[in-house]
């Protein structure tokens, strides 16, 4: 019986064993089928994550989870502390009906246009690519307050009184403003050039933040387009005051809501005579839509006085035909003589500066649809100078002061279109990087005083992505007058500008910047000279100028992933070397310049506030009598515009 019992025992714990490897493994082959669908997500101490509406706080080092079908967010430890930042000062600023505005109005944290731009760069016209061929049935405009909306989503809206006090404050950009700025109409087959390159247009215009055209599929072969458009605040002061002199700037870029601006600048120099100066200028922009721009100008600074009239419709898309312009400027000036000679007196100078050009393009290609197809374009110029006054003039002495009239004509190929990109000059906003090339061959004569001479000159320009590794833009430029048997006011110039893809590490973004460039002139005369590209400051010297200069630069930038209560940080360094000096000598014997620096460009998107940039230069190498040293500096982001390869009006090589 005990035997019997002994071994019932034993067979029970068999089976106890094998029913639990039984369950063990099929626990762990569900294990593994469900891991199938899942990924690994490594989160360090303090970190969230966000699992739809479930979150996670990680106290240590841990591994979670998620099912691929699943999207999630991980916040690091400065989103965190950020997130409890805000939210402690929205309720404290709620116990207070204003405290609580002035929090919606400075502390807006909604999604920027930027941060829902896909930063991969793409061609322009991709994004219209679908809707290629089929007939626009209906052309849609809306307008967007500067102030708390989006062209991304229409449905955001300024939320604080403050906003929607200022928006109603601002005058909107005029319906037919933006129609006249507009090269579609309902009717037209949709080209996915042209309506990138409308959207191009608007982007650009002075007074509009950001500008977004869409286009929806409709029943047949029809598309309904929608145009929408943010506008700038338009008022506001530019100031750049120093100790003994600066200026300061109030302006008006959109005024009445007409596209048009107005600017009126007050000037100071505590070493002139008189030591105030003002400016004055009113831009009219796309006059009956014709894309004609044309500026009042009259200023007032310094013993020179100007003030004129210019006009220009520029070849404003590849699909234009006709250009032209002109300009009629007066000048009275004083001069210092011993600027000319070895005395002390003055001397008033005249003058009557007048030009006229005209232009016209013509495609190559038999494809009268492929908009982004060679083009030729022919144009003509007629430039005048006439002096009333002036410095004694001989053949020999003061000839930027002899009368003149020249007569250029100007033969382009141009072939051009554009990327959609950023993070490249400004800090996220979208950015129009053209691709393509242009040749232009320029000759004429010119009617002096005290003889005549004949012009010629040819200029070489091509850019674009080579290979998904860089942007490469070079350019190469020479021309010069021929009087009798020799060349004066010559120039040969070549210049390349690059910069990399975004490097990823991570959460950093990087990106390297890169310029070469070489100019000399040829005989030119007396008072024509380049100067070094640094800061002013540095040079007080009279050895930084020349007539041939050689640089090279190199600037790294990271867009940091720093995100400290708001505030995000792109780190940047650059080395710049510059040679000048007389073009008798071999570019490479002449003067040295060396300058060495970085900093950091910051940006908040919780506040209205626009980038500001903090930096420390070093320029070791400067010419004797320079006060070379360290410079801190502290200012707004400049933001650069690419080289583009637009054909004008015609014009000679420029030694600069």
């Amino acid at each position: 019986m005990f035997k019997n019992y002994k071994i019932l025992q034993i067979n029970s714990l068999f089976f106890l064993k094998k029913l639990a490897f039984i369950i063990l493994c099929f626990y762990i082959s569900e294990l593994k089928a469900q891991n199938i669908d899942k990924v690994s997500v490594f989160l360090k101490k303090g970190s969230t994550i966000l699992i739809g509406k479930k979150k996670i706080t990680a106290f240590n080092d841990t591994i979670v989870m998620v099912p691929k079908s699943k999207s999630f967010k991980i916040r690091n430890v400065l989103d965190y502390h950020s997130e409890v930042f805000y939210d402690s000062l929205k309720t404290k600023a709620a116990r207070n009906k204003f405290t609580n505005e002035l929090y919606n109005i400075f502390i807006t944290r909604k999604q920027t246009d930027a941060e829902r731009l896909n930063i991969k760069t793409i061609k322009a016209e991709s994004e219209f690519a679908n809707y290629k061929g089929k007939i626009i049935r209906s052309i849609k405009i809306k307008r967007l307050e500067p102030f708390g909306t989006s062209v991304f989503d229409t449905s955001i809206t300024a939320e604080s009184w403050i906003e929607k006090s200022v928006n109603a404050l601002h005058l909107i950009t005029l319906e037919n403003v933006v129609k006249s700025n507009l090269i579609i109409k309902e009717g037209d087959k949709l080209n996915s050039y042209i309506l990138a390159e409308n959207e191009r247009i608007l982007r650009n215009l002075p007074y509009i933040y950001d500008a977004r055209i869409y286009a929806s599929n409709i029943e047949g072969n029809y598309v309904d387009v929608i145009i929408i458009t943010r506008d700038l605040w338009s008022i506001g002061i530019l100031p750049d005051l120093g100790k003994s002199s600066g200026n300061i700037e109030i302006y008006d870029l959109n005024y009445l809501g007409l596209g048009n601006s107005l600017r009126a600048e007050l000037l100071y120099n505590s070493d002139s005579i008189p030591e105030l100066g003002y400016r004055f200028q009113y831009d009219f922009s796309n006059i009956k839509r014709t894309f004609i721009d044309a500026s009042l100008i009259y200023q007032n600074v310094f013993m020179r006085e100007k003030f004129g009239v210019i006009a220009n419709r520029n070849f404003i898309s590849s699909s234009s035909k006709y250009a032209g312009g002109g300009l009629l400027m007066k000048n009275n000036d004083i001069a210092y003589l011993k600027s000319y000679s070895n005395t002390d007196s003055i001397k008033e100078i005249n003058s009557l500066n007048s030009e006229i050009w005209l232009g016209s393009s013509f495609i190559l290609s038999k494809k009268a649809q492929n908009i982004n197809s060679l083009r030729l374009v022919i144009s003509a110029a007629y430039y005048n100078k006439h002096f009333y006054k002036r410095l004694y003039v001989d053949q020999n002495t003061n000839k930027l002061f002899h009368q003149s009239a020249l007569i250029l004509g100007n033969i382009s190929l141009s072939k051009r279109n554009y990327y959609k990109g950023n993070l490249i000059y400004a800090f996220g906003t979208i950015e129009d990087i053209p691709y393509g090339y242009l040749i232009e061959t320029t000759f004429g004569a010119e009617q002096r005083e005290f003889g005549n001479r004949l012009y010629g000159g040819l200029q070489v320009s091509a850019g674009n992505f080579i290979n998904n590794f860089a942007y490469l833009y070079a350019s190469f430029g020479i021309g010069g007058y021929k009087n009798g048997n020799h060349i004066e006011q010559g120039v040969l110039k070549f210049n390349v500008n690059s910069f990399s893809p975004l490097f990823y590490h991570k959460r950093y973004k990087f990106r390297n910047f890169y310029n070469l460039s070489y100019v000399i002139g040829l005989n030119r005369f007396d008072g024509e000279y380049i100067k070094t590209d640094f800061q002013e400051v540095l040079m007080q010297s009279n050895q930084i100028t020349g007539n041939q200069k050689l640089s090279f630069k190199i600037e790294n930038v990271a867009f940091t992933p720093v995100d400290f209560y708001g505030f995000k940080v792109a780190l940047y360094g650059f080395w710049d070397v510059g040679i000048i000096g007389s073009n008798k000598h071999f570019i490479l014997s002449e003067k040295y310049f060396l300058g060495i620096g970085g900093g950091f460009r910051i940006r908040n998107d919780n506040l209205v506030f626009q980038t500001f940039q903090i930096n420390i230069s070093y320029y070791p190498l400067l010419p004797s009598g320079g006060s070379s040293g360290l410079v801190f500096g502290i200012s707004g982001q400049n933001v650069l515009k690419l080289f583009d390869f637009v054909a004008g009006k015609p014009r000679e090589v420029v030694f600069r």
